[in-house]
């Protein structure tokens, strides 16, 4: 009699969270333990056999492959800044941002243009003034306190996520910095912006990573982070990836 097959149930491989057991493939010279997976992208249905799933074969009901694929055909990357954006086949867009089209019409000028030892010159000249010090001091001060730039949650770098905890408590958050400042105390013992927070941070980050399969299976990619569970949103495949 063979080895009882693991029981998977519960675990979440990628994107799919398997539900219970499925009936047995039958294959050419053996038969394959299957699983009932539930998508956690889309809510589809999918069977995917032990091994598949361990190996991360499939990692959705068949709905990421065509996401990507639609993606793709509909962005264009910066050639600015390297970010993705949306842009039809027929556009003429090479610049993700008003910002990256100045930069990109200012390197593309034909006018006058200033040797390098020239633009070193001048670059320290800026550097010591005092004026441009206490010029900066204040873009420093106004940006501290801007709701788009300083520590708030609606910080332009702000994304969304999705979180897990121990005990099964789902958190839907937009800003993870904003939200950990709050409550690092009482759920990972330690003080806001401290190393033992950024520790936090990039805990959370890797097991994202690991949840978009971004990080290969030589490195021992983690699902979680001290028991907390990650679940990408639909936010993630706008990223850069």
């Amino acid at each position: 009699m063979g080895r009882p097959a693991e029981d998977l149930s519960g675990k979440i491989f990628g994107f799919l969270k398997v539900v219970e057991r499925a009936e047995n493939k039958k294959g050419k010279n053996k038969s394959y333990v299957m699983w009932r997976c539930e998508c956690l992208l889309c809510g589809g249905e999918k069977d995917a056999s032990t091994n598949n799933l361990k190996r991360g074969a499939v990692k959705s009901c068949g709905c990421l492959a065509a996401h990507n694929g639609k993606l793709r055909r509909n962005e264009r990357v910066c050639v600015i800044c390297g970010e993705r954006f949306p842009a039809s086949p027929s556009s003429q867009n090479v610049t993700c941002s008003d910002a990256c089209k100045r930069m990109y019409n200012s390197r593309n000028h034909k006018g006058m243009k200033h040797t390098e030892e020239t633009r070193k010159k001048l670059s320290e000249y800026w550097r010591s003034s005092e004026y441009m010090k206490e010029v900066q001091r204040k873009a420093t001060e106004s940006a501290k306190k801007s709701p788009k730039a300083g520590k708030f949650e609606t910080n332009v770098h702000a994304v969304d996520w999705h979180i897990v905890s121990p005990d099964g408590t789902h958190y839907q958050i937009h800003s993870l910095n904003n939200w950990l400042r709050e409550n690092c105390r009482e759920k990972f013992g330690c003080e806001p912006d401290s190393k033992q927070f950024s520790n936090v941070i990039s805990g959370f980050s890797r097991a994202k990573r690991s949840a978009l399969g971004k990080i290969p299976e030589s490195q021992r990619p983690c699902l979680t982070y001290k028991g907390w569970q990650v679940i990408p949103t639909p936010a993630d495949f706008k990223e850069k990836e």
